[in-house]
């Protein structure tokens, strides 16, 4: 996989493999189905890391506003990826491609919005919107594998 897409970082990708899987995935398809339930359980734990950034007093107005659009992103990448789901199900590949890349870009759109006028990144979520572009990075990858092999 890291091979067909090199933003896909190998180590990363092995560490999600040799996780403790409640039932694990017994071919390819079930591992995008369960590799998209989980960037859909990190979508919302970044949901509600943002939500408790944004109860925190000591953040100045610029960087709430930030953290605001950050929550519509990954608020908005939880539908996605409950359309994903749906769509790879249906062997529609492309659909699950695009509402699994709504995934990829929330991480960077976030990530961008805080850079300042003097080009400093105030971001409070750099270590997490890197770990989510990786999850996300993981079922995009294995859904262009089953379009090779389908």
């Amino acid at each position: 996989a890291s091979k067909i897409d090199p933003i896909l970082e190998y180590d990363f990708c092995v560490a999600f493999l040799s996780n403790k899987w409640h039932t694990p995935p017994s071919n390819l398809k079930d591992f995008v189905v369960t590799s998209i339930q989980q960037t859909k359980s990190n979508a919302t734990n970044m949901v509600s890391i943002i939500s408790n950034f944004l109860k925190n007093k000591s953040f100045d107005p610029y960087v709430k506003d930030c953290l605001r659009t950050c929550f519509d992103l990954y608020s908005d990448s939880v539908s996605a990826l409950d359309n994903a789901v749906v769509a790879f199900k249906n062997k529609d590949f492309d659909t699950a491609s695009t509402k699994v890349s709504v995934s990829l870009d929330s991480p960077v759109a976030c990530q961008g919005l805080f850079n300042d006028k003097k080009g400093e990144n105030k971001s409070p979520l750099t270590k997490e919107n890197r770990a989510y572009f990786q999850f996300s990075v993981i079922p995009f990858v294995f859904i262009q594998m089953c379009r090779i092999h389908n």
